[in-house]
């Protein structure tokens, strides 16, 4: 390719498919829908400019080819979602060139989410109760924003490594607890816990999974779904907390491992996007992302309405704005930040820990015998 003046039949010549050379050899011409689909596959290669019936100008040709996914990557959320990603690896990547997060965090490095999401996602009940919005309802907010996560994440992980600029892996992680025993100035021994996350290994797995099916089985779980949100959800929490805790397990979760590949294409790449700043980048995918939230929210209740059988909470006008409210608060990074510590009932941020500690019954000691703090 060359800088200049082409026309029809050398851009088909050099970048039509077997079948558009053919029928151009047959006829003398292509529909204009053919001709467009060679002109997207040029405009990988260079910029252009129609000059005339047939004929286009070449006015720059790219050092690095845009890849054969760019226009997935350049519609709906993906448009956002990529550059955030590729920008954030090629700042905050380590010495291998290597960031790795869990999926969430990762949602919360690209603005995906803002601060209020995790505390409200473990304070449902008690901010259900404090903003007058249906338990239901942000249950199925919150399962309904995980999957879009998950989806538009790991979908924009898989263009973007066949764009040729990053290589990313889904590794099992554990949350774990270490206990250790500490010697005070006085004599007495302390039973300090801390938490580490750690790869699971293949026994791991297996050990985790096959307390899940035996926790189901006891309950006479079938469904996957109903482990969380059924009235056997607390009891099935319980039980298989239980089992964990024979090896110090708190919970396994994904953690997503990503490389660049070539800081020069990852560069380049960030190119082939029209935006004006990171700000407004981010301002503008927190707004699609309520919009998409909302929309399918919509379809939701639409298909409930059309099903007369179906009597939830989808069938109110206020499970609409239950959902709308909910995404403005979780993912609108402009939205005022929720002090959870206000919120009746609630577990406190900094009290994690100590919830935790209560959940794996860590006890202090003190010369060989269990005493409560401040004895």
């Amino acid at each position: 390719m060359e800088l200049g003046i082409i026309k029809n039949k050398e851009l088909i010549e050099n970048f039509g498919n077997a079948t558009q050379k053919k029928q151009y050899k047959k006829k003398g011409f292509l529909s204009n829908n053919q001709m467009q689909v060679i002109l997207n596959k040029i405009s990988r290669f260079c910029k252009y400019e129609k000059v005339g019936d047939g004929e286009y100008n070449i006015t720059h040709i790219y050092d690095t080819p845009k890849p054969a996914c760019i226009n997935k990557l350049n519609k709906g959320l993906y448009q956002y979602i990529a550059p955030l990603i590729m920008t954030k690896l090629l700042r905050e990547h380590d010495k291998n060139n290597k960031a790795t997060f869990p999926i969430l965090t990762w949602a919360k490095r690209i603005d995906m989410v803002n601060n209020n999401y995790t505390p409200i996602k473990y304070n449902k009940e008690a901010v259900g109760k404090e903003m007058n919005i249906d338990y239901k309802n942000i249950a199925e907010f919150f399962k309904k924003s995980d999957e879009s996560i998950r989806y538009y994440m790991e979908g924009c992980l898989k263009l973007l490594d066949k764009a040729d600029v990053l290589k990313w892996y889904k590794v099992p992680m554990l949350r774990k607890r270490v206990v250790s025993r500490v010697t005070d100035e006085g004599g007495g021994i302390r039973m300090i816990c801390d938490y580490e996350d750690v790869k699971a290994t293949d026994e791991d797995v297996d050990f985790v999974l096959r307390c899940v099916e035996t926790a189901r089985l006891q309950l006479g779980i079938k469904n996957k779904i109903d482990c969380y949100y059924s009235n056997k959800a607390s009891e099935y929490k319980a039980k298989l907390g239980a089992m964990l805790k024979q090896k110090d397990i708190l919970y396994m979760y994904d953690c997503y491992e990503v490389f660049y590949t070539s800081k020069t294409r990852g560069y380049s790449l960030l190119e082939a996007f029209s935006y004006k700043s990171e700000e407004q980048l981010t301002a503008d995918f927190n707004q699609a992302f309520i919009d998409s939230l909302i929309e399918n929210a919509e379809k939701r209740q639409i298909k409930s309405f059309a099903n007369e059988f179906v009597k939830d909470n989808r069938v109110t006008d206020v499970y609409l704005a239950n959902i709308t409210t909910l995404s403005e608060l979780t993912i609108d990074r402009a939205s005022e930040e929720l002090d959870i510590k206000e919120i009746k009932g609630a577990i406190k941020l900094d009290n994690y820990d100590e919830k935790i500690n209560e959940d794996f019954n860590i006890q202090k000691w003190h010369r060989g015998r269990k005493v409560r703090d401040g004895v």
